[in-house]
């Protein structure tokens, strides 16, 4: 008998989420030398991926909110400052550097992104179609 089998994990209804939500990563270009390579590999990836997620999402009854991705990674997700700026940002560290007000909000920057990801779900000035320079 092999020892890698893998037991899959049953889950409950209550515990799948009731909306996945993804960045909108469409703008995002590949580093390829050949262009040509860059955009066939890139949108092949994209397409995968988002392939993947819509169907584990209709299997889990989920549903899907793409939302505008800019910045997510370098904004305070602290409701009161919201500070915006490169340096809050350090490897996969994020502090707060907010000059104006002393928040020094510390946490990693992929949970960071995704709180914010989440807050933008209702922020009615930042849709999905927003320009990063705004």
């Amino acid at each position: 008998m092999s020892t890698n089998t893998r037991k899959r994990v049953p889950q409950l209804p209550s515990q799948r989420p009731r909306e996945i939500i993804i960045e909108d990563l469409s703008h995002l270009q590949g580093k390829a030398k050949s262009k040509n390579i860059s955009r066939l590999c890139s949108s092949w990836a994209r397409e995968e991926n988002q392939e993947r997620i819509t169907v584990h999402a209709y299997v889990g009854g989920s549903g899907i909110k793409t939302v505008n991705a800019a910045y997510s990674s370098q904004t305070c997700p602290d409701p009161g400052c919201g500070y915006v700026h490169r340096d809050n940002r350090h490897g996969d560290m994020f502090h707060c550097r907010n000059p104006y007000w002393e928040c020094n909000w510390q946490g990693d920057v992929d949970h960071v992104a995704a709180m914010n990801l989440l807050n933008r779900i209702e922020d009615r000035e930042i849709n999905r179609f927003t320009p990063y320079r705004e």
